[in-house]
């Protein structure tokens, strides 16, 4: 597991989202909270060939890119870091049950097909920044 740092545009460049965005103004506002206080979780990525899926996060990395902001990020490089992320993210964990055996290599090509399906949802269609 390590950390990483990156900006919006890059965000916006490089990360797959892999849900659907459930966002609300309430929601983003507690983000938001979270930001400013230094309170928000790092949201957990896998990296895949120069881009990152997100495991954990969708919404914190929507804010980021919509409200221009740099955050930290944890990339997971393991399914021992896959199982840690899953610890400090309950009760709102992605769900691993579909994933047998759970290898690495299946988190992965599990993002993927999520990213699939996803991975190109506009962010500026969910933000409420303009509100």
């Amino acid at each position: 597991m390590k950390a990483i740092t990156l900006c919006h545009r890059c965000l916006r460049r490089y990360v797959r989202f892999t849900d659907p965005f459930l966002n609300s103004p309430e929601k983003e506002e507690d983000l938001l909270a979270r930001f400013a206080r230094g309170e928000m979780r790092p949201p957990s990525l896998v990296e895949d060939h120069g881009a990152y899926l997100i495991f954990n996060g969708n919404h914190r990395v929507l804010l980021a890119i919509t409200r221009h902001l740099t955050i930290e990020c944890t990339v997971l490089e393991s399914v021992e870091d896959v199982l840690q992320s899953q610890i400090l993210e309950a009760p709102r964990d992605r769900d691993l049950s579909a994933i047998v055996p759970l290898t690495f290599q299946g988190v992965i090509a599990a993002l993927k097909a999520s990213a699939a399906i996803h991975g190109d949802q506009d962010p500026d269609v969910y933000s409420f920044a303009d509100m």
